[in-house]
């Protein structure tokens, strides 16, 4: 999220790509797809997440992320 990027920014300042805020899922969903696809195009074998809050949109989001995923998830507490 972009409340998060500033301290993930200093652990992986090249590999970070920056959905949205977490309190607006409407930007996280419409970055979504393109995030999706520049892991792809970098053939990234491991994809970090922070999710978002379900309900409404956030359902609609973790569950791109879950098929994205192919449902080989570690939910970090």
């Amino acid at each position: 999220s972009l409340e998060s990027a500033p301290f993930l920014h200093n652990l992986l300042p090249d590999l970070l790509f920056v959905l949205g805020s977490k309190n607006r899922p409407e930007e996280v969903a419409s970055n979504l797809f393109e995030g999706l696809r520049l892991c792809d195009e970098r053939s990234m074998d491991l994809i970090l997440a922070e999710g978002v809050e379900e309900g409404g949109l956030g359902t609609a989001i973790m569950n791109r992320l879950q098929k994205a995923a192919g449902q080989r998830i570690l939910y970090i507490p």
